[in-house]
């Protein structure tokens, strides 16, 4: 039988979240059910089932009321949502303990009764089938990396917050976490973290924290430390993709353009690089494969593009740097240092993307603002002509 019913049944804390009322106020005029699956008596025939069922049940057994040894004769009711459709309506007994059995209810039920209460429906069915995240994915999608314990949460859907004691849970996705860092999954899917610190005791039986490199094959007794050890956001979604795991959380790599530090330092670092080779004897080079001469050309492209660039950036000023010269030189270098002659940029987008720098809105009775306009214009090479 196919498990066609989740979408059919709901706890009360998820209906709960359907109505304005305290779903204390309707759930009692509803039917309990439960999921059960195991050994059942049909009179005096034995048989498994498994799936929905309707069930009362009655205490027969007890010597201190509701302690843990306390035990139930349960009664199911077989629905039309279990292993044993021609079973349907009649009653079998089993017997297992009140903590194992989490009660359910039937969501058409539950929408029949609050329309004959007049009830307002606040959630339908679909927004009650979504996962419902104990952590607020928006906020965590921000953070770049996650420490295993934090990554072991996330798995098990438990807020970040929640400290002590773990679930059971909380134990298996870190265990599962945990084998593919330290190498030893079924499948050789291997983690590779940020930092890897293994735990230790020393002889006096006191505990220590070992870093290893990241991504070094380990033993499987090892244990891993859950606070230090850390991993990438790409990488546990990458993890997570591998073990079907739904968290909320993206990873969508964003381009921005970078910094005029940033291409300074590149640039540092490739003088530098050019010079060591410089140092050494030019005759030896000669002697040497050439693709070590292809190297240091490779080497001095680079060096002269990031000069191009950084000249692009910083080689013109002006004793009083305006906004309106900040947006000219920023569409001028965009736009004029390398186009098609025969087909340049329209000056319409030219004077739409000056309008977006300095936040202009269009002149009245007009699809564009007049000040850009004469902004795009000046920024033209002489011998451009528009027709």
């Amino acid at each position: 039988m196919e498990n066609d019913f989740d979408n059919e049944f709901f706890t009360v804390n998820e209906l709960n979240d359907c109505i304005e009322l305290p779903i204390s106020q309707v759930v009692s005029d509803l039917t309990p059910y439960t999921k059960y699956s195991g050994l059942v008596l049909n009179g005096d025939n034995k048989l498994y089932v498994t799936g929905i069922f309707g069930f009362n049940y009655e205490e027969y057994k007890r010597e201190i009321p509701f302690d843990e040894n306390t035990t139930f004769d349960i009664k199911l009711t077989c629905t039309e949502f279990c292993s044993k459709p021609e079973l349907n309506g009649a009653q079998l007994k089993a017997t297992t303990n009140l903590l194992n059995i989490n009660i359910i209810y039937n969501y058409s039920e539950f929408c029949q009764l609050i329309t004959d209460l007049e009830i307002p429906l606040l959630k339908d069915k679909e927004q009650l089938s979504n996962k419902k995240y104990n952590y607020i994915p928006e906020i965590i999608n921000r953070m770049s990396n996650f420490s295993l314990a934090e990554a072991s949460k996330i798995a098990a859907n438990i807020p970040l917050d929640y400290e002590s004691p773990y679930t059971k849970s909380y134990d298996h996705f870190n265990l599962l976490i945990s084998d593919c860092i330290i190498g030893q999954n079924q499948d050789d899917f291997k983690i590779h973290t940020k930092e890897l610190w293994i735990e230790k005791h020393n002889e006096l039986g006191e505990s220590y924290c070992q870093n290893y490199d990241n991504g070094t094959y380990l033993k499987v007794s090892v244990t891993l430390s859950d606070e230090m050890t850390v991993i990438s956001k790409s990488e546990f979604l990458r993890w997570c993709i591998y073990e079907n795991i739904e968290t909320g959380l993206v990873y969508e790599p964003r381009e921005f353009e970078e910094s005029v530090e940033q291409l300074k330092d590149k640039i540092l670092s490739l003088e530098e690089a050019n010079e060591k080779l410089e140092e050494e004897n030019f005759d030896s080079f000669l002697k040497e494969p050439p693709e070590l001469l292809d190297k240091i050309k490779e080497l001095e492209t680079q060096l002269s593009d990031k000069k191009k660039e950084l000249n692009n950036l910083c080689s013109i000023e002006f004793p009083v740097m305006t906004l309106k010269l900040k947006a000219m030189l920023a569409s001028q270098n965009k736009y004029w240092l390398d186009y098609d002659e025969e087909s340049p940029t329209p000056q319409k987008l030219i004077a739409a993307d000056i309008c977006e720098y300095l936040n202009l809105k269009p002149d009245s009775n007009s699809t564009f603002n007049r000040a850009a306009s004469e902004l795009a214009k000046a920024i033209q090479p002489d011998h451009i002509s528009r027709k």
